[in-house]
């Protein structure tokens, strides 16, 4: 027998192609549950496959959402984020968890190429796209021509539909403000992509307001350059052990640096926080176990990713939502922190 129909099973079932369309699809169309149990013996007896092109083709709806990250590229290698950086995965798990409770599933992609996401976009006839972190202006602009919904996580961007977000300025002010109550003057912050990202540069604007504010001299609160995975973390922690060896506290920009320096300096028999006070960003599950335990700035991300999920669904629905959701932030007091006491 060739390729199974929907045709196929009507006519074995004793019903309609309406019929059986209804009941693969879960529409409501007064199916009685006795036709329903009826195709769908049908179905499991000849193994029907449904073609989800055709579905989407007719429908003009595919029920799947892409979400598409950067291509993260160090020293002429791509880094897979999801594993890099525990941040990723947890809303990623937000997100899928949500679009799965409401019938969407999830194409997942690393991409900065234009082409590249139009060809996805329109091949897998994707109902709406997430994006994550900072983009060029260019690639935005034509995923939205694109006529998808376009949803941007922590990287605000006026082409998107809708902006998921935080208040990172006020989030570095309060963890920078936390340092310099403990006794701190000489604080660094540290991080990468200070001066071309928005969600690193608002951290780092808090960071410096609560300098201002505080008094400290400017100069002895420099930027320590790092790449945000645990080896940029242990790259911070040499540095500052080197380099910068008054400094006496850290305010990073991600907790998975905060775990590179932690682990820097206890191989090198220093002590976090009797040498170095460390505040991390996020509140990453690891931050509560690892020893210490990582004073931070909570986020909740895998609310996030429910957040940013819930309006994919109400965009691709032809559902108005707000332009802007900002996140709540809170300071997680732990025992990477101390007050300065020479």
């Amino acid at each position: 027998m060739g390729r199974i129909t929907m045709k196929d099973v009507a006519n074995k079932a004793g019903v309609s192609v309406a019929t059986v369309s209804n009941v693969l699809n879960n529409v409501n169309k007064k199916t009685t549950e006795e036709t329903r149990v009826k195709v769908m013996s049908v179905v499991d007896e000849l193994n029907y496959k449904l073609d989800m092109t055709a579905r989407a083709l007719s429908s003009g709806k595919s029920n799947l959402v892409g979400v598409f990250f950067a291509k993260h590229i160090i020293d002429g290698k791509k880094v897979p984020l999801l594993k890099e950086n525990p941040f990723y995965s947890e809303a990623l798990s937000g997100i899928e968890n949500r679009l799965s409770e409401k019938g969407y599933q999830l194409l997942v992609a690393s991409i900065d190429d234009k082409d590249e996401a139009l060809d996805l976009i329109r091949r897998r006839m994707l109902d709406a796209v997430v994006i994550f972190g900072m983009r060029s202006d260019y690639l935005w602009s034509t995923i939205k021509k694109s006529g998808v919904p376009l949803v941007s996580i922590d990287a605000h961007n006026d082409q998107a539909s809708v902006n998921v977000e935080m208040d990172n300025e006020y989030a570095g002010y309060i963890a920078t403000k936390h340092l310099i109550e403990l006794g701190h003057k000489k604080i660094a912050f540290c991080s990468k992509y200070t001066d071309v990202s928005e969600l690193i540069g608002g951290r780092y604007k808090g960071f410096l307001r609560a300098i201002k504010e505080g008094n400290l001299n400017v100069e002895d609160c420099p930027i320590v350059e790092s790449e945000i995975n645990i080896e940029g973390g242990e790259d911070a922690g040499r540095l500052l052990l080197e380099k910068y060896s008054d400094i006496t506290a850290v305010f990073t920009s991600a907790d998975i640096i905060a775990f590179g320096i932690i682990k820097y300096y206890q191989a090198n028999g220093k002590s976090v926080p009797d040498d170095l006070s460390v505040v991390g960003f996020d509140n990453l599950a690891a931050c509560e176990y690892i020893h210490p335990g990582v004073t931070t700035i909570k986020q909740d991300i895998y609310e996030k990713g429910i957040k940013a999920a819930d309006i994919l669904v109400d965009l691709a629905q032809g559902i108005e939502v707000e332009k802007n959701y900002v996140l709540p932030v809170e300071l997680i007091i732990r025992e990477s922190t101390k007050k300065y006491e020479k």
